[in-house]
């Protein structure tokens, strides 16, 4: 299974190729920080409750890893981890 994708800036556009663990288990030394709820048609507005993906990409941060972590038709949810303290 890929790792996740660390974002190597604020803003970081290459999150667009974070894995899909959607249905599987996360690796048990990530801590999951904060979870998004974004629109993956590429046809969602500001309006809707999914955050389009220029407003996801203002919630991206340096040095986070970034994994899909359930998916439905037109929706993602993406989780923003970090490692646990004393993990390699």
């Amino acid at each position: 299974m890929r790792g996740f994708y660390k974002a190597v800036s604020d803003k970081d556009v290459g999150v667009f190729k974070c894995p899909n663990y959607a249905g599987k288990k996360i690796p048990a030394k990530y801590e999951l920080v904060e979870e998004f709820f974004v629109d993956n048609s590429g046809l969602g507005t500001e309006e809707e409750l999914a955050l389009t993906a220029e407003m996801f990409l203002e919630k991206v941060k340096k040095g986070l890893y970034y994994a899909i972590t359930a998916e439905g038709q037109f929706q993602v949810y993406v989780g923003a981890f970090r490692k646990k303290e004393g993990v390699k």
